[in-house]
């Protein structure tokens, strides 16, 4: 093990990273549990380290960057979490029996939550990039790789682990969704609740939470401080 790769292996995990481990261990002792292999889940109560907010989010610029560096078929995946701001899991495993006309409609047993359908609304790039991968796979996951195999969550993240080389910067998936919301609030015009709900956020609160790093923005906080006065009596 050459020493780039043996820094890289020993570099230590985030909080996120360890958080989703433990729960992992848990839900299979539980399992174990359950079925008798075990009298009780040893690690029942283990504290997991609170998650990191994945809130990053890149310029129309670095964004550029980024998808200098992917290559086709790749870049129709980018394409799409950047114009949608859909879950990069709800990206990955769309169907094209999903799709209806300038939406897809994922089923409310495998929307987010399971208790309604959950609805990404298209634009006409992300229309177009779906209409073409349709055709080509009518069955199963529509996004697929040079292969033919659906992306999985592990080989996304492969690939931009290797861009983030090239452009010396993270980039990770939900970049792309952070960064849709991001330009929608403060360059789009769409207010917390229309973003809330595009995004698949049952809850405005969420947006309002997540996105809080816009009201440290001046420019921003002005230009909606001038909208909320047009055509007020005192202008």
């Amino acid at each position: 093990m050459d020493r780039q790769t043996d820094l890289e292996f020993n570099e230590p995990w985030s909080s996120t990273s360890r958080a989703d481990a433990i729960g992992v261990v848990q839900r299979n002792l539980n399992w174990a549990v359950e079925q008798g292999y075990l009298l009780r889940n040893p690690i029942a109560g283990m504290r997991k380290p609170k998650k990191k907010r994945r809130d990053v989010f890149y310029t129309h610029e670095q964004w550029q960057q980024i998808r200098e560096h992917a290559k086709a078929p790749f870049d129709d995946l980018l394409d799409f979490l950047y114009c949608t701001g859909c879950r990069p899991i709800e990206a990955r495993t769309i169907e094209a029996r999903f799709i209806l006309d300038d939406m897809v409609i994922f089923p409310t047993d495998q929307s987010k939550g399971e208790t309604e359908p959950r609805v990404i609304y298209l634009v006409p790039k992300a229309a177009e990039i779906l209409a073409r991968l349709a055709t080509k796979n009518p069955t199963g996951h529509v996004f697929r790789n040079s292969k033919g195999r659906s992306w999985t969550k592990d080989s996304i993240k492969c690939r931009l682990d290797r861009i983030s080389k090239k452009v010396k910067f993270h980039v990770i998936a939900y970049g792309a969704r952070h960064s849709w919301a991001t330009h929608a609030l403060t360059s789009g015009g769409i207010d917390s609740i229309a973003a809330a709900h595009l995004m698949g956020h049952k809850d405005p609160a969420m947006v309002a939470q997540v996105y809080s790093h816009l009201a440290k923005q001046p420019e921003f906080l002005h230009a909606q401080a001038a909208k909320a006065i047009q055509g007020h009596p005192s202008q």
